[in-house]
Formats: C-alpha cells, sequence, structure tokens
C-alpha cells in the first residue's frame, strides 16, 4: 500500500514535469501544479470577462451574422465557462425565436449544436473523470444566493453569493418591460425570462427543486456556484432599462443630457463596495533565495478545490518550477489522494518523501493564519520539522520562509 501511495505522488509530479516541457518554461511554469487542470486556473475565473460574449452573440444574431454567432457562443464553452455555456445556448435560441426570420432558424439551431458540441467536448477533455465530477450537493449549498443577496448593496457572506442588481435598476427595467410588451411580444418575453430563470436559479439550494434539476441537466452536477448564470439576467435587465430610457422624448441636446444623467444614476445604484485598494505586489526575496533547478513544495497543504491554493499558482509567476500543488475545481482525482498525504506535513508530522524530487520548501504563515484551518504552533512545527531533516533555511520574508535540502 505505502508502494501505491508514493507511485501516486511520482505520477502526479510527473504529469506536471509533462506538460512544463516548453522553450518558453516561464509562460509554461505559471500553469498551477502538477495535478491541476490548467483550463479551469486560467479561465474558471474570468467569468465577467468572458459575460461580454453574450452581447456579442446577440448582436451577431441581431445582423443575421449566424457564423459569427456560432464561433462566438462556441467560445464560451472553450474558454472553461461550462456553467456559462448551459444558459447561454438557451438564450441564443430564444433570441433567434424572437428576433430572426423563421426561415433562418436551422441556421441558428446549426450554431448552437455546434457549441453544445464543443461543450460536450470540453466536458470530456476536462471535467469527466476529474473532482468536478460526482460533487456533492452541500457544496451547491454553501455558493447558494439567498433572497435578501439581491436588495442587499454588500458582499455578506461571501463574493460567490453576490446577487445585488440595485434598487433602481430593477424597477427601470420593469417599466422597460411594459414599454415593449405589445410592439414587441416576442423579445419582451425573452428578456422577461432571461431576468427571471437566472435569478431563480441563483439560489440555488435556497430553490425548490434546484438539486433535482442540478442532478439531471447534464454538465450542471459539475457546477457549484448557482449564481453563474447571473450575466445572462444583467443583459436582460440592461436591455429593459435602455428600453425605458428610450421613451423620454427630448429635443437636441437634451436627450445626451437624459442619457447621460441615467448613466451616472444607474452606476450609483449598482455600486457595491467590492473592491479596495491594495499595496503592489512585489517580488519576495524569500522566492527570490531558491536558485537552481528543483521541484518546490509550499505549506501549508490544500485540497486542489480549495481557493487559498491559488496563492501558490501567484508565486509560480516569480518562481516557476514543478511543485505538487495549485487550484482547480476540476483536477484530477488522483490531486486530492496527493493532497490528503502530503496534508499532515503542514504541521510537522512526518516527513517530506524523497522520492518526490522535492529540493525546496516555502512556508506561508499568512495562509495558515487566513485560513483558519490549521492549529496555533503548526507552522513553527513544520519549521522545525524541516530543520530536524536536515533542511537549511535560505531566506525569511516576513510569512514566508524558504527551505533548501
Amino acid at each position: 500500500m505505502r508502494n501505491a501511495r508514493r507511485k501516486r505522488r511520482i505520477e502526479a509530479i510527473e504529469v506536471d514535469r509533462n506538460v512544463h516541457r516548453s522553450r518558453n518554461r516561464r509562460a509554461s511554469a505559471i500553469r498551477p501544479g502538477p495535478h491541476v487542470n490548467h483550463l479551469n486556473a486560467e479561465a474558471g475565473h474570468l467569468l465577467g470577462l468572458i459575460a461580454f460574449l453574450l452581447p456579442a452573440l446577440l448582436l451577431a444574431l441581431e445582423r443575421r451574422r449566424y457564423v459569427v454567432a456560432a464561433v462566438v457562443l462556441a467560445a464560451i464553452p472553450f474558454s472553461g465557462q461550462l456553467h456559462l455555456a448551459i444558459g447561454a445556448i438557451p438564450l441564443a435560441l430564444g433570441y433567434a425565436w424572437a428576433r430572426t426570420p423563421r426561415s433562418d432558424w436551422w441556421k441558428a439551431g446549426a450554431g448552437t449544436a455546434a457549441a453544445v458540441a464543443a461543450g460536450l467536448l470540453v466536458d470530456w477533455w476536462a471535467v469527466s473523470g476529474s473532482i468536478g465530477t460526482g460533487r456533492s450537493f452541500s457544496q451547491v449549498d454553501r455558493y447558494s444566493a439567498e433572497i435578501s443577496d439581491f436588495v442587499t448593496r454588500a458582499v455578506g457572506s461571501g463574493a460567490e453569493e453576490l446577487v445585488f442588481v440595485g434598487w433602481l435598476t430593477p424597477l427601470l427595467a420593469l417599466a422597460g418591460l411594459v414599454t415593449i410588451r405589445r410592439q414587441r411580444a416576442g423579445l419582451a418575453v425573452l428578456l422577461g425570462l432571461a431576468v427571471l430563470l437566472p435569478s431563480l436559479l441563483a439560489l440555488g439550494a435556497n430553490l425548490p427543486g434546484y438539486e433535482t434539476l442540478w442532478r439531471a441537466v447534464p454538465g450542471l452536477d459539475a457546477t457549484r456556484v448557482p449564481e453563474r448564470f447571473l450575466p445572462i439576467a444583467c443583459l436582460a435587465l440592461a436591455a429593459l432599462a435602455a428600453f425605458a430610457i428610450e421613451q423620454v422624448r427630448a429635443p437636441g441636446l437634451a436627450a445626451s443630457v437624459i442619457a447621460a444623467a441615467a448613466v451616472v444614476v444607474l452606476a450609483v445604484d449598482l455600486r457595491v463596495p467590492v473592491f479596495g485598494a491594495v499595496a503592489a505586489d512585489t517580488p519576495s526575496p524569500a522566492y527570490e533565495a531558491m536558485r537552481g533547478e528543483g521541484r518546490l513544495l509550499e505549506l501549508p497543504v490544500f485540497r486542489p478545490d480549495v481557493h487559498y491554493g491559488s496563492v501558490y499558482v501567484g508565486y509560480a509567476r516569480q518562481s516557476p518550477r514543478e511543485r505538487p500543488q495549485g487550484y482547480s475545481t476540476i483536477a484530477p482525482r488522483r490531486a486530492v489522494g496527493v493532497a490528503r498525504e502530503l496534508r499532515p506535513l503542514s504541521c510537522g508530522r512526518g516527513t517530506i518523501p524523497r522520492d518526490l524530487g522535492i529540493r525546496f520548501v516555502a512556508i506561508q504563515r499568512g495562509l495558515y493564519a487566513q485560513s483558519g484551518f490549521f492549529a496555533a504552533g503548526c507552522a513553527d512545527r513544520a519549521e522545525a520539522m524541516l530543520r530536524a531533516d536536515g533542511w537549511r533555511r535560505l531566506a525569511r520574508d516576513g510569512p514566508i520562509t524558504t527551505y533548501a535540502r
């Protein structure tokens, strides 16, 4: 059994070795680690940027550029946003129904079929067989929004549950819906549903029947943050609000002033204090002290789907080398076993297996404190374990200390 565990650890490192064989070592080495799937780590949290593909998709359909629409729609799953793609596909079909000639529906359907094929390919290549499959619904429960979150101008229990859409904006959107319900009935139905359904789904575990839906819809059971559908609702809200503002008739310059004032008012209405100023990141002398080739183990050890591991991905830019950790919600399953075997080292229990080829160790005391997963004194015991095993200290930079064998 010990040999089997050792073999799994070595295999995990070898995955990274094969991936990082590239002329451009720095470009390849910023990828998370030996067990981390690169698609998720590079694009999984770029939802805000990738959501810009949604208006591009509708614009292409509006102008009857069906090939462009198909490419844009397929780009959503290829970017790693399978969750958003599940909502974007019916959005594309609905917009084609509401705004394109019946004779062109087959073109929109063909493009949608191509996007579905892209999603299935990404699911097979990146998600199947990873820790993203077979999730517990308790993870969804953790990230589910509550009804009060829609009217709370604050992050609340976490950024993943942030679903605030303003106080005035929904009222303005409702006025826009009333305005177009007769002249553009199909579009009104589409935009209304595009606001309502993603908003309801953002409630996740707090929505009766969501668990059944989560288990039944292909691909949805690999997701854990229900509010990832919300960019669709935001786009529909913006469109409806624009229709309402369009009804304000004014001559010449007054129309421009009204439009500019509306933009300012909506910006104030949607403001949420999410971001704040922080000190610019600077290279760490502790990481700079690691010279030459060799694998790096960073302590404490986290499961690959725990976001604290993304800190190590950040330091990989400064110290591009193979490491048995990183962050990904769709890492290979064996990565969990590797993390479980190495986790006791975080509190100084055991010794670092020599067969892993680890030459450097970095102790990140800030993560010990911030995560709250480890008992007080664990970092001290980890350093004592290293010294007792013959490791020498290279440098200390505030909460970061590096060692070499």
